[in-house]
């Protein structure tokens, strides 16, 4: 009886160390993963000028990543990306300004095959960000001002007199405000998702203090809405409302090589 109670005693002592040994493993694990997606992180913000960015939130949630040594698959990924904004405006209201940095971003992928480290696969991304209305207009004035040659002169003088003076947002009617030239013109536009895409409906435009027909409108709501058009179909708009800190968006995309996507969001 007493040889029987010191061999349980061994395999008790046994099965402790060996869930000690896999818990050490498994912890050890997501520091090195995780460090690696901050490393990832950081790499992306410095390459977009940002020289000291703040390191990334990363939770695997309760899925093992011992499996994922074997498997080449991480299940579940959730990243909180901190905002490294930096927009400053050099020379005239109508030159375009220098944008550094990406806004906040919560991030969750899914089922990432990692058998090629050097392009992550996720099968599944949903991406949830807000762009404030200062992030708004300096992109709106950067894609205005755009590059002008000497033999441009009459462009170059219209676009150094009509610039992007404000964006404001109302969250309670869902809208935001586009103000050019110190009020001379604005925009009232109504953001949602069609089709995968970001739609701007124009819900009233004025020059000069005059509301100009529905008509006209229609025609702006049309222009825009071609221009932000997903050139990458593996990228969706699932949802896009205004809030109280400025445009939300709710992107998605499935079969997603993770590090395309930083490098075009980062050129962007």
């Amino acid at each position: 009886m007493a040889k029987r109670t010191h061999v349980g005693k061994v395999i008790w002592t046994l099965l402790i160390i060996l869930v000690v040994l896999l818990l050490a493993a498994e912890i050890a694990l997501r520091f090195i993963v995780g460090r690696q997606f901050e490393h990832s992180v950081a790499q992306q913000a410095q390459e977009s000028g940002i020289s000291e960015p703040a390191d990334p939130k990363i939770s695997f949630g309760w899925h093992p990543l011992l499996l994922s040594v074997i498997t080449k698959n991480v299940s579940h990924v959730d990243l909180t990306t901190p905002d490294t904004l930096n927009i400053s405006w050099p020379g005239s209201p109508g030159d375009a300004p220098n944008i550094k940095g990406q806004p906040e971003a919560h991030v969750i992928l899914s089922d990432v095959d990692i058998s090629d480290s050097q392009q992550p696969v996720a099968q599944h991304m949903e991406t949830n960000t807000t762009l404030s209305g200062d992030y708004l207009r300096a992109v709106l004035q950067k894609n205005m001002a755009g590059e002008t040659s000497q033999e441009d002169y009459a462009t170059a003088v219209l676009r150094s007199i009509i610039h992007v003076t404000a964006v404001t947002t109302n969250a309670q009617d869902n809208t935001m405000n586009i103000e050019f030239t110190d009020g001379a013109a604005s925009l009232t536009l109504r953001p949602s998702a069609v089709n995968g895409d970001l739609n701007l409906e124009t819900v009233n435009s004025s020059f000069f203090g005059i509301n100009l027909s529905d008509n006209i409108n229609q025609a702006i709501s049309r222009v825009l809405s071609q221009g932000t058009k997903s050139k990458d179909r593996n990228l969706t708009i699932q949802d896009a409302k205004i809030t109280d800190g400025g445009l939300e968006l709710l992107i998605t995309g499935d079969n997603v090589n993770l590090n395309q996507i930083a490098t075009s969001t980062s050129a962007h």
